[in-house]
């Protein structure tokens, strides 16, 4: 084998390119080696920094859109609040003296009643009998009360022809008691009270009816009425012999 004919092959050796606008520097060989500018990599991050700060260094506020908020709530209370208290005037001071409360009022004690012997008891005189009225129901203590004990039908409403006649004041209670003594036993008597309001010694009525104009009262429970006043058939009472005493009791009727 001949020298001339062997060839020897050697491996071409490529040349870098050397940057052109890169420094002689290490930051320069670090990037021209890698094949990139170093003016193009200096342009890249100089964008980063201006980038960072321009736009990533801002608030949020500034770059997104601020969303309008909705107005603050008030809370409400958990409780009613408690009326105000009533002011109260102030109290008196220890020191000034103070008078006891008056005593609670009430009314005066009405007058006692006149004393009267109870009715019912045996009588040593059968001849006569005792009557004890108890008149009620006078509107007030104007006038007298005039008092007519009638022993028959004839005198009744005659006046003066009555077998006895009284007149006498009414009590400030409006009620009397009266005593009738030595009526006839065994005879119909009849009781008639008129209250005399202007003391005329009659009962006032209205002409040409009868209707009386002053309260009336008669034994036995007798009323008037439109047509006149007590009828002497409905007031009459028999006394009975041997009774001593007898307790009768009447109501004035105020037309």
């Amino acid at each position: 084998m001949q020298l001339d004919d062997v060839h020897i092959s050697k491996k071409p050796r490529i040349r870098r390119r050397r940057c052109c606008c890169c420094l002689d520097s290490i930051l320069g060989k670090v990037l021209c080696g890698a094949g990139s500018c170093a003016c193009c990599a200096l342009s890249v991050l100089i964008f980063c920094v201006a980038y960072y700060f321009l736009v990533m260094d801002k608030p949020v506020e500034d770059v997104w859109v601020t969303w309008p908020t909705a107005p603050p709530m008030t809370p409400r209370p958990s409780f009613v609040p408690a009326p105000p208290s009533p002011a109260y005037p102030p109290a008196l001071p220890d020191a000034v003296p103070q008078a006891p409360p008056p005593p609670p009022s009430s009314p005066l004690p009405a007058p006692p009643l006149p004393p009267h012997v109870p009715c019912g008891e045996p009588s040593t005189d059968n001849s006569t009998v005792t009557i004890l009225l108890h008149v009620t129901g006078f509107k007030n203590a104007a006038g007298v009360a005039k008092m007519w004990v009638h022993l028959d039908s004839s005198s009744w409403y005659q006046g003066d022809d009555a077998w006895r006649i009284e007149t006498m004041p009414i009590p400030s209670t409006n009620e009397l008691f009266r005593y009738v003594r030595g009526v006839p036993s065994g005879r119909e008597v009849a009781v008639f009270f008129v209250h005399d309001k202007n003391n005329d010694g009659r009962l006032n009525t209205i002409p040409f009816i009868g209707y009386p104009r002053e309260g009336v009262a008669a034994s036995g429970g007798a009323r008037g009425g439109p047509s006149g006043g007590p009828r002497f058939r409905d007031a009459v009472q028999t006394l009975e012999e041997g009774v001593g005493c007898v307790s009768w009791e009447l109501e004035i009727w105020n037309p």
